[in-house]
């Protein structure tokens, strides 16, 4: 007889209650909610991963580990399905790369510009070529301005310690910062840097940021472990930070229901960012 094949039916794990998993509502009105979240490179729960976004809601978002269109597309269609406004920034037309791609609410902001800057770390550690996606946002009710970078460098670590090195986020920033300068003189803008920066906020790399290495001073905005959201304290203040959110904070590396099936837990802060050209 003829060969016989089976199928094997994966079931997908259940919808958690992210009403109860969050914790928080919707950002108030007047402020901007932002957010990075690493999805996990082979994760394809785009329904659960969708819901997630939704019920956080962030203005702006940087997603890393979803460098391929047709994963961008699988997680854009759910998106759809729930009836959001979001939309990708466009990328520039850049070779497929790891970096904190930027999503948004297009019924809240316009974006002005966009890129993104290839930021090659394979000489060092071997893989993906890394990146950092950037916009200029405009917030149509008051014209307020953000300029955004997302990032996210390579994994480095000295064996047998699985602790990451501090080098690829150094080499991301400081190849970042001029790009940062001439985007803010030109845009007037403040800039926020967000990240799965595989490396910690107390690291030299993250200090050299924070303290003005590159020409913008930035503060620390929400953080857990190694990813990261900082927005700028000088020349051009972003605003006041309210409310700063971990969900389920929990070790990296394990892929757990509460984050949609990622192994990072989504990280955000609401912002009440100051209206107008500066």
């Amino acid at each position: 007889g003829g060969i016989r094949r089976t199928f094997r039916c994966v079931k997908a794990p259940p919808m958690p209650d992210w009403r109860n998993i969050i914790g928080v509502g919707k950002a108030p009105a007047g402020q901007a909610r932002l957010l990075t979240f690493n999805t996990f490179w082979q994760n394809h729960h785009y329904q659960m991963l969708a819901s997630l976004l939704a019920h956080i809601s962030p203005d702006i978002a940087a997603l890393e580990e979803i460098p391929s269109w047709k994963r961008r597309d699988g997680l854009m269609d759910s998106l759809k399905r729930l009836g959001t406004s979001y939309r990708w920034v466009s990328s520039g037309g850049v070779p497929v790369n790891y970096d904190g791609h930027l999503l948004y609410r297009s019924d809240l902001w316009n974006v002005l510009e966009s890129g993104t800057l290839l930021v090659d770390q394979t000489a060092r550690s071997p893989g993906i070529l890394r990146g950092v996606h950037w916009a200029v946002f405009e917030r149509k009710g008051d014209k307020a301005r953000l300029l955004v970078f997302g990032g996210h460098p390579s994994y480095a670590r000295k064996k047998p310690s699985m602790l990451p090195l501090d080098w690829p986020a150094m080499d991301l920033v400081h190849k970042t910062a001029p790009l940062m300068r001439r985007l803010a003189a030109k845009w007037k803008s403040p800039s926020v840097f967000m990240c799965d920066c595989n490396t910690g906020d107390n690291k030299p790399s993250m200090n050299w940021l924070k303290t003005g290495g590159g020409g913008i001073h930035f503060q620390t905005a929400a953080t857990s472990d190694i990813d990261h959201i900082y927005t700028e304290t000088a020349p051009r203040p972003v605003g006041t930070l309210a409310q700063r959110v971990v969900v389920r904070p929990n070790r990296v590396g394990t892929r757990r229901q509460e984050w949609a099936m990622s192994d990072h837990p989504p990280v955000f802060v609401d912002v009440a960012v100051t209206g107008g050209v500066r």
